[in-house]
């Protein structure tokens, strides 16, 4: 097989578009909720119609060679109150590339592209209660379970239940104003970085958050964990290079009185250019534009790590405090329940 690629799809690219959804529609009609008889007739002249660059809007595909072989689409909500919300929708993957991550890569670029849409706040999406396979891509890749639609589809007769999921996007206050948060922080943090790298305002998806640490050489983390406490992140920013995230940071934290910055690494083949220093700088304008006056915000240094943090104003806590901690180990057959 061929590289995968993943690109927007284009008017161009209808015909293919449209034999493919038929054939997802055909196979798994319980995983959509329009039907294959519904769409088996539209035009392929009024699919093109509606693949015009659209604010808000987009479709995915993957790409072996010129074969489309997975698709998926994005839209955001119009309405002022709902705009917060963008919908992940018709996520479908040939059988034959099943099990090669091509999935998980259309995931990331639509995570990317939601993350990137004004405003947007929350990926969110439906699936099957039986798709066990769809739904734990979307567990991997940072979704919760937030509900169950109970009946969502009557298909020949038979109702099939679904659950609804989400994701959040970003975690920088929202604002009215133009230049919110998030908008200063990338463009400080930024200035000068490599034009081969770009920061992302978004936590990482939790498979690539578990790779990042380990890589590392951070501790490992369970997923289980990552997919309990990333979504409580108060901001997170990664570093992407060639569309690849190859470094993050995390600030954690109540809310209010106390945060911690965690999780600052970069992979190996990555450092010496500088880019730490951006992720710093990311997390600090985050920090000094977004939080109450009087919080206290701490970290845990590795190695010779609290050179690059104290250029950034932290200083050390002893002999005045010593910093301690402790790791939960629960015995092994109850942590892999």
């Amino acid at each position: 097989m061929t590289e995968i690629t993943i690109r927007p799809l284009t008017p161009a690219d209808a015909a293919a578009f449209k034999a493919l959804r038929l054939q997802g529609l055909q196979e798994i009609p319980s995983a959509f909720g329009s039907s294959y008889e519904e769409e088996c007739d539209t035009p392929v002249e009024e699919l093109a119609r509606r693949f015009a660059p659209q604010a808000g809007r987009a479709r995915f595909g993957a790409f072996d060679g010129e074969q489309l072989v997975g698709i998926a689409g994005i839209g955001q909500e119009e309405k002022r109150k709902l705009a917060h919300r963008v919908n992940l929708w018709g996520m479908y993957v040939a059988p034959a590339y099943r099990g090669r991550g091509v999935a998980q890569q259309l995931m990331q670029v639509a995570i990317d592209a939601a993350t990137a849409l004004s405003g947007a706040r929350q990926l969110h999406l439906s699936v099957n209660t039986q798709n066990k396979n769809a739904l734990r891509l979307y567990l991997r890749t940072g979704f919760q379970i937030y509900g169950q639609d109970h009946g969502a589809l009557l298909i020949d007769g038979v109702l099939h239940d679904e659950y609804l999921m989400q994701r959040p996007l970003m975690t920088a206050p929202v604002t009215s104003e133009p230049d919110s948060a998030t908008e200063s922080v990338m463009a400080v943090a930024a200035s000068g970085l490599l034009p081969a790298y770009r920061l992302l305002p978004a936590i990482p998806a939790a498979e690539t958050y578990l790779h990042l640490r380990q890589a590392s050489g951070l501790s490992p983390k369970t997923m289980a964990a990552a997919l309990r406490g990333l979504p409580h992140s108060q901001f997170a920013v990664q570093v992407l290079y060639q569309g690849e995230a190859v470094g993050m940071g995390r600030v954690i934290g109540d809310g209010g009185c106390f945060y911690q910055v965690t999780d600052i690494c970069l992979l190996p083949a990555h450092r010496g250019l500088g880019i730490a220093k951006h992720i710093m700088q990311a997390i600090m304008h985050y920090l000094h534009t977004s939080l109450p006056d009087g919080a206290y915000v701490s970290l845990i240094a590795d190695g010779e790590a609290n050179k690059l943090y104290s250029q950034f104003g932290f200083q050390m806590t002893a002999p005045k405090s010593v910093g301690m901690a402790m790791v939960i180990r629960r015995p092994a057959q109850e942590s892999a329940d």
